[in-house]
C-alpha cells in the first residue's frame, strides 16, 4: 500500500483505556472508505470499545485525499492510523463527532 521506507510514512497510535485481546476490523463498514472496530476483552467484567475510523486524510488547499490503514495491536491495547506519503503538506484528518465513536458497555 505504502512504499517500503518508515520515512513516507505518519503513524498515530491511540492506546486505550480499556484492554483488549479480541479485535473485530470490519472494513468498509458502514460505508465505504471506513473502519470499524469492536475492541472486546475476554474479561467479561471488562468494557469493550467500538471506533469508526475514516480510511483517509485530506492533504493540502485542494483538499486531496490520501489514504490510510488500520491496524490493531491486542498485546498493547492500541490501534494505530498510519497515512501514506502526503509530500510537503499539511494532513488534516478529523474524525469528528459524527465518524469517531468509543462506547463502553460491559458484555
Amino acid at each position: 500500500m505504502f512504499p517500503n521506507t518508515s520515512s513516507n510514512r505518519l503513524k498515530l497510535s491511540v492506546k486505550t483505556s480499556s484492554l483488549f485481546d479480541l479485535v473485530d476490523v470490519r472494513n468498509n463498514t458502514p460505508v465505504l472508505n471506513t473502519t470499524t472496530l469492536l475492541l472486546r476483552s475476554s474479561n467479561i467484567y471488562q468494557s469493550s470499545a467500538f471506533v469508526e475510523l475514516l480510511g483517509f486524510g485530506l492533504v493540502g488547499t485542494n483538499s486531496t485525499a490520501v489514504m490510510c490503514g488500520i491496524e490493531t495491536d491486542s498485546t498493547n491495547s492500541t490501534f494505530d492510523i498510519i497515512f501514506g506519503y502526503f509530500g510537503d503538506s499539511f494532513l488534516y484528518y478529523d474524525p469528528g463527532t459524527y465518524l469517531y465513536y468509543i462506547y463502553s458497555y460491559m458484555q
